[in-house]
């Protein structure tokens, strides 16, 4: 049996960098979000 080594596309927020919430906070034009902490952007981004 594989085990898949590649990043999904549909990752929890909880498993992506900070880096990775903001860049997918800034397409979907969140305010903020420059601030935000990494809990704050799971958060924003479940809105």
């Amino acid at each position: 049996m594989a085990t898949a080594t590649k990043k999904s596309k549909h990752t929890r927020y909880e498993d992506r960098t900070k880096q990775e919430l903001y860049e997918r906070a800034k397409k979907m034009n969140v305010e903020g979000r420059s601030k935000m902490t990494k809990e704050e952007l799971i958060a924003a981004l479940r809105k």
